[in-house]
C-alpha cells in the first residue's frame, strides 16, 4: 500500500473550501487503497469538537495548533513534517495551501529529499512583489500542479509560473450529503417563519470577498417586483454588523437573515429551502478570488439555480444560462436582472435547477473528482 502525507492549511470539522477538499482527498484515496495521513491545522472548533472528528475518519490527523506566534507556528510545522516525512517514509507528499506549499519547496530545497511531491492551487496571487515571487519560485519547485479551475491555472501562469507539470481538476460536493428535500426546505422555512418567502441563499464566510453586500445592494430592486423575497446568509458572520448597517441603510433589514454556520443536515435544508443560490465573490485585496466554489455545486446537487459573479472560478461551477447565470464582478444590478428573472419564471428555475443537478451528477461528485487526483497521483508516484 502506497503512503500518501496530506499537508493542508486547514481540515475540518470547522469550515472552508480548501479543508473541505482536503478532507475528500484524504476519504477518497484512503477508500481508493492509499495509506494516508494528515498534518494539518483545524481552525473555529472546540478541542472536543476536533477530537470526536479526528477519531472518526479512517485516516490518521495529525493536528497543528495555531498560536499567536507566526515563526513559532512555522517551526513546529517544519518540524512536524520533517519527522513525518523522515520516520513514516511516505511515497508521495500532496500539499494544499498557498503557505505549506512554501514550506514544502524550502524543505524540499534545502534538506533535499528525494520524495515526487503534488501542489493544489486554489487561489491566491499574492499582491505584494516579495509574496508573488515566494509563490512563483514554491510552485515552480513542485513535480506537479493540480489547479481546481482553468481560471486558477490562468491566474497561476499569469503570476509567471512555469509549471514542471500541470493539471486542472475541479472540485466537487457530496452527493449522499446534498440532494433534494423539499420536505426539509418547507421545514426549514417554517421555523423561519418564512413559508411563503421567495429565498435568496448564500453560503459562506461573511466577508467583503464573498460578496454578500453586492446582493444586500441589489434588493431594493428586487423587492420592487417581488415583495416577499428574503436573504439567507449561512457562514461565519465576520462581517454582520457592518452588512446589518447596509441593509438598515438601504431600509431592508426585514429581508435579511444571519443564519451562522449550520452542520451538514441543516445546511442541506437550507438550500433546499431556498430559491435561488447566489455567489458574488469578489477579488480581495489580499489576492484571494474564488478558485471554484464548492457550494455552487452543492446547492446544484439540490437542483438549485445559482446567480454567480464571474472573472473567478464559479463560472465553470455552473454553466451560464443552462444551470444560472454568470454576472460581472461587483455589479448589484446585474445581480438583481438575473434574480429577478429566475424568480419571476418559475418554469425557467425548475428547469435551470434539474439541468444544474444533473450536470452535477455526471461531471462534479466527489467520487468523480478524486477518481482523477488518484490517477494523477499514482502516475506522479511512478514516474516520481
Amino acid at each position: 500500500m502506497k503512503r500518501l502525507l496530506l499537508l493542508s492549511s486547514e481540515f475540518p470539522p470547522g469550515p472552508g473550501g480548501i479543508g473541505t477538499h482536503a478532507h475528500q482527498l484524504a476519504l477518497h484515496l484512503t477508500q481508493l487503497g492509499w495509506d494516508v495521513q494528515v498534518l494539518t491545522s483545524q481552525d473555529y472548533m472546540t478541542s472536543k469538537e476536533i477530537m470526536i472528528f479526528n477519531e472518526a475518519q479512517k485516516f490518521k490527523i495529525i493536528p497543528l495548533p495555531r498560536t499567536h506566534h507566526r515563526l513559532r507556528d512555522l517551526l513546529r510545522r517544519w518540524t512536524h513534517l520533517l519527522e513525518m516525512i523522515r520516520n513514516w517514509k511516505p511515497d508521495i507528499l500532496v500539499v494544499t495551501g498557498d503557505r505549506q506549499v512554501w514550506l514544502a519547496a524550502v524543505m524540499q530545497f534545502f534538506i533535499r529529499l528525494k520524495l515526487p511531491w503534488c501542489a493544489v492551487w486554489h487561489g491566491v496571487v499574492p499582491p505584494f512583489f516579495p509574496a508573488r515571487q515566494l509563490g512563483v519560485w514554491a510552485f515552480h519547485q513542485a513535480d506537479l500542479i493540480i489547479s481546481v479551475s482553468q481560471y486558477s491555472l490562468e491566474q497561476l501562469l499569469n503570476m509567471g509560473v512555469q509549471p514542471r507539470r500541470q493539471l486542472v481538476i475541479e472540485n466537487g460536493a457530496d452527493q449522499d450529503q446534498y440532494h433534494p428535500d423539499p420536505e426539509a426546505g418547507r421545514d426549514f422555512l417554517k421555523d423561519l417563519n418564512l413559508t411563503d418567502a421567495k429565498i435568496l441563499l448564500t453560503v459562506g464566510h461573511v466577508s467583503e470577498r464573498k460578496g454578500q453586500d453586492i446582493v444586500i445592494r441589489a434588493l431594493p430592486e428586487i423587492i420592487k417586483s417581488i415583495p416577499n423575497v428574503h436573504y439567507l446568509m449561512v457562514g461565519l458572520p465576520t462581517m454582520q454588523d457592518r452588512l446589518a448597517e447596509l441593509a438598515c441603510e438601504l431600509d431592508v433589514s426585514a429581508y435579511v437573515h444571519f443564519m451562522g454556520r449550520l452542520d451538514i443536515k441543516m445546511l442541506n435544508a437550507a438550500y433546499n429551502a431556498c430559491d435561488v443560490f447566489v455567489l458574488t465573490s469578489r477579488h480581495g485585496n489580499n489576492g484571494e478570488f474564488e478558485g471554484y466554489g464548492i457550494v455552487a455545486v452543492e446547492s446544484a446537487l439540490c437542483a438549485k439555480p445559482a446567480v454567480v459573479a464571474g472573472n473567478s472560478g464559479l463560472a465553470e461551477a455552473i454553466v451560464d444560462g443552462q444551470t444560472g447565470f454568470v454576472i460581472p464582478e461587483n455589479d448589484s444590478h446585474a445581480a438583481a436582472q438575473a434574480i429577478q428573472k429566475l424568480l419571476m419564471d418559475p418554469a425557467l428555475k425548475k428547469k435551470m435547477g434539474e439541468n444544474a443537478r444533473q450536470r452535477a451528477l455526471r461531471e462534479q461528485t466527489w467520487s468523480i473528482c478524486m477518481s482523477r487526483y488518484d490517477q494523477a497521483l499514482r502516475q506522479l508516484e511512478m514516474t516520481g
